[in-house]
């Protein structure tokens, strides 16, 4: 099987060196940095070819095809609550939503303000949905899920190419997902990874999968393009595809072990998927129900589950910024037992920006924060030019 860096045929390589003498506290010249990325990969190539690695896909990936980063999301979301909000008397709720708006359009807002906004917006929109049934009987009042499902959910292949805005994609988005050097979710499926745990709402890994490994729709749950199906099933039909909700702890279980047939081609949506609306992780009250909660035991198993995973298997982050809740338990893990952090498998490939040595070496700065606080083996790649 060739090398997926260099494209040889001597995919695992053996251990030349010793980490200790690469700890990435001690390095300071380029050839040092060379020497840690190629034991990196070396590490990397062996639970490859092992069949072992899980691949967690963060929104970086499906930013290139073209959806909503969280701000955009969150934009989206305030315009939407604002929109429901209309025809109603001014009042407190009306003037926060607008304030969210012009300091969303006014500069990048970090995370914890916009997972704020959002749980604001949750909140008023569930609110204006009671009030407008105790008043005419009738829950018709348009509330967040809606707004999700237009967002996340994807056209067939045969709807136009213009069409396309309609679902709130950008120019060109159904050309570029079939294509494999546009799609990283189709480049995927090359390499013999058979779990994906990611934290998007959108199906894109389950599409690259029906595309290149022929899953069906049914065990995906995914619309069929050509028959016009909603995509729900059972969460026994539904195999290959499931969310943190209770009833999938039959496969939350199965695919957390390693090298099982039964977890082959498996994809794990850890804060929920865009027709689930009640189990996606948007909020703050949503966060500290997944991860600090216990209603009904499904916190618990949740959390219980996500450390199996990053404890017992190796991990490699794609798009992800590692500024997650989700973390937490590689955190944990580096405190307990730092001794075995220089083996611990867990990789990330991230962008590097080396157009001057100081952006450079801010880049090798966040690399070993990264190493120190997570154990991670960040492998870095300059993009294209």
């Amino acid at each position: 099987m060739p090398d997926p860096f260099t494209g040889e045929n001597n995919y695992y390589h053996p251990n030349d060196y010793g980490y200790a003498e690469l700890a990435p506290y001690k390095l300071r010249t380029p050839s040092e940095r060379e020497a840690l990325i190629q034991f990196r990969k070396r590490m990397l190539y062996r639970v490859l070819n092992q069949r072992t690695l899980v691949v967690f896909a963060g929104s970086g990936l499906s930013r290139t095809l073209g959806y909503l980063t969280w701000q955009e999301l969150t934009s989206e979301v305030v315009k939407y609550t604002l929109r429901s909000l209309r025809g109603h008397p001014e009042n407190d709720d009306k003037r926060r939503i607008t304030r969210f708006k012009k300091r969303l359009e006014s500069r990048k807002r970090d995370n914890e303000e916009l997972v704020f906004m959002l749980g604001e917006c949750q909140r008023m929109l569930r609110r204006k949905r009671q009030q407008d049934s105790e008043r005419n009987g009738r829950q018709d009042t348009p509330i967040l899920e809606n707004l999700l499902n237009r967002l996340f959910r994807l056209p067939g292949r045969r709807i136009p190419q213009k069409r396309a805005k309609e679902y709130q994609f950008r120019r060109g988005f159904i050309g570029r997902r079939e294509k494999k050097d546009s799609n990283p979710y189709l480049a995927l499926m090359e390499l013999p990874v058979e779990r994906f745990i990611t934290s998007n709402y959108d199906c894109e890994i389950e599409w690259a999968l029906h595309d290149k490994r022929k899953i069906s729709w049914s065990e995906l749950g995914v619309p069929d393009p050509d028959k016009g199906d909603k995509g729900e099933k059972s969460p026994s039909e539904r195999w290959h595809s499931f969310t943190q909700a209770r009833k999938y702890s039959e496969h939350l279980a199965l695919f957390a072990m390693s090298r099982v047939k039964d977890a082959a081609n498996m994809v794990f949506h850890c804060h929920g998927r865009w027709d689930e609306p009640k189990d996606m992780v948007l909020s703050e009250a949503d966060y500290q129900r997944w991860y600090f909660g216990d209603r009904a035991g499904e916190g618990t198993t949740f959390r219980q589950t996500i450390d199996l995973l990053f404890g017992a298997n190796p991990i490699l982050f794609l798009g992800f910024g590692m500024e997650d809740d989700i973390t937490r338990p590689l955190r944990m893990m580096s405190a307990i037992a730092p001794e075995l952090k220089e083996n611990r498998p867990l990789f990330a490939l991230m962008d590097h920006d080396t157009s001057s040595k100081g952006k450079q070496d801010e880049g090798w700065e966040k690399f070993d924060r990264l190493y120190e606080r997570y154990g991670l083996h960040v492998i870095p790649f300059e993009r294209p030019k």
